[in-house]
């Protein structure tokens, strides 16, 4: 069989330890939503309660060990042994006013939520939690080239559903050079672009 050939194959799903390597490891393989050859590996970006950058233990974006989601983001390295990708983060959230959102946006991780492993339901192709802080159950999943993310606001009062795109987010410090978003109001549609420098 080559490369580009797909050979059907049926499996039990229940078979499968999705989160294999992010125990005690340095968290080489990506968890979230994939396909076979896909170019998307969609999935949570995640720290401790210090928020350090991911330098030494999440490779791949995700550690075992971490009570916090920083992001979603779309591009995750596997099994490389050096933090790259980590591109196009998107995070769903709650707010009061625009005030608050200017003041969670204005630093580091300001807008990340605490989230528990009971609330996870990871499977091949499938990633769900539920985002504590912002009260959003998330749902994601991929075909070959594209991410597809479902969010469910829980009803709090006079709160504002708001979803943070951040086109320059990069797991590597300083890895994204120029990004660009567009959003076309008339078509319900956002495109961009981005240029980023890994090590890859």
């Amino acid at each position: 069989m080559r490369g580009n050939e797909y050979q059907s194959i049926k499996y039990d799903r229940t078979l499968v330890h999705p989160i294999v390597s992010h125990y005690k490891s340095s968290a080489n393989l990506p968890l979230g939503a994939q396909t076979l050859y896909g170019t998307v590996r969609l999935g949570p970006d995640t720290s401790d309660v210090e928020d350090r950058p991911a330098l030494l233990n999440r490779y791949a974006g995700y550690h075992y060990s971490d009570t916090y989601i920083n992001i979603f983001s779309h591009t995750h390295v596997f099994g490389a042994g050096i933090v790259d990708y980590g591109n196009v983060g998107i995070f769903p959230i709650q707010v009061d006013n625009n005030d608050n959102l200017q003041h969670m946006i204005a630093k580091r991780h300001g807008y990340r939520s605490t989230f528990k492993h009971e609330s996870e339901r990871i499977e091949p192709g499938f990633y769900q939690v539920y985002l504590e802080t912002h009260k959003v159950k998330v749902e994601l999943t991929a075909t070959e080239q594209v991410g597809i993310h479902r969010y469910s606001f829980d009803d709090v009062n006079r709160k504002h559903h708001v979803i943070l795109i951040d086109s320059s987010y990069a797991l590597p410090p300083d890895g994204c050079r120029q990004s660009h978003v567009n959003i076309d109001r008339n078509n319900n549609e956002i495109s961009g672009s981005i240029f980023f420098k890994g090590f890859l």
